[in-house]
C-alpha cells in the first residue's frame, strides 16, 4: 500500500487560452504490485542531514571538553546514533562528517538544557523538540 496523490483540476489565469493543470488536493490509500507501477518524483529522505561541517566538529568538541563534558564512540548505543548520559556524551562511529556534526550538536543541546532542574518541567517531547531545533539550527 502507498500514499496516492488525489489531483483536483484547476484553470490557470493566463492572457493566452487557459490550460487547465491539475494540483495535489489529498493523499488516499492505494495499492500497488510492484514498484514499476508507481511513477513520479522520488519522495524526499526523512531526517537526512548533509553538508561539509569543515573544521566545526573539532570547534565543537573542544567545547564540549570545555564544558567538562566527556565525548566517548561506541557501536553499542545502535540504533541510536549518540546518547546523553550526564556529563558525558557516545556517539556511534562511521557517520558522515555532517551526522557527526549535527548528532553531536544534539546531544550537547541534551547536556546543556536538560540535565538541570528544568528536566522536571518538561515532557520528553519538549526536551527531543529543543534539541533537534538546535541541531537543525
Amino acid at each position: 500500500m502507498i500514499l496516492a496523490p488525489v489531483l483536483r483540476r484547476k484553470d490557470e489565469k493566463n492572457e493566452e487560452p487557459a490550460e487547465i493543470t491539475s494540483a495535489v488536493a489529498a493523499f488516499r490509500s492505494a495499492y500497488v504490485f510492484d514498484i514499476t507501477q508507481t511513477d513520479g518524483k522520488e519522495l524526499p529522505a526523512i531526517a537526512t542531514v548533509q553538508g561539509d561541517p569543515r573544521d566545526c566538529t573539532v570547534r565543537l568538541q573542544a567545547f564540549a571538553k570545555a564544558q567538562r563534558i566527556s565525548l566517548e564512540y561506541s557501536d553499542q548505543i545502535v540504533p541510536a546514533r549518540g546518547v546523553s548520559y550526564g556529563g558525558r556524551v557516545v556517539l556511534l562511529p562511521g557517520q558522515t562528517p555532517a551526522e557527526e556534526f549535527s548528532t553531536l550538536t544534539h546531544e550537547l543541546a541534551h547536556e546543556l538544557l536538560h540535565r538541570g532542574e528544568r528536566r522536571s518541567a518538561t515532557s520528553k517531547r519538549i526536551r527531543e523538540t529543543e534539541a533537534e531545533a538546535k541541531a537543525f539550527v
